[in-house]
């Protein structure tokens, strides 16, 4: 349990990086730092995982993170992230 709450606070970290970046550089930073880890690391740093990251950040740093929660795996978050509805969000999240 204890890598996947690891992993939990490494996207939330990168999601704050690139929220981050964003702000200072403007709204392509998760495009142009996907273009640049696909080529570097692979493909799952793409498009789309990053702005997961990003969005994971932006919803919940300023909460924190329940004990059920830092449980939850990566998958679990990026499935209910597809989400529109913060509400909805936390209640999937919440009946994990």
């Amino acid at each position: 349990m204890q890598k996947i709450k690891i992993r939990t606070m490494l996207i939330l970290k990168l999601g704050e990086a690139l929220f981050k970046a964003g702000r200072e550089y403007g709204k392509n930073i998760v495009n142009n730092y996907s273009e640049k880890l696909m080529i570097e690391v692979g493909k799952k740093y793409n498009y789309r995982t990053l702005y997961r990251m990003r969005k994971f950040y932006e919803l919940f740093s300023n909460e924190k993170l329940t004990t059920m929660w830092s449980k939850l795996s990566w998958s679990h978050y990026r499935e209910v992230l597809s989400l529109k509805n913060i509400n909805e969000i936390k209640f999937y999240l919440n009946e994990c």
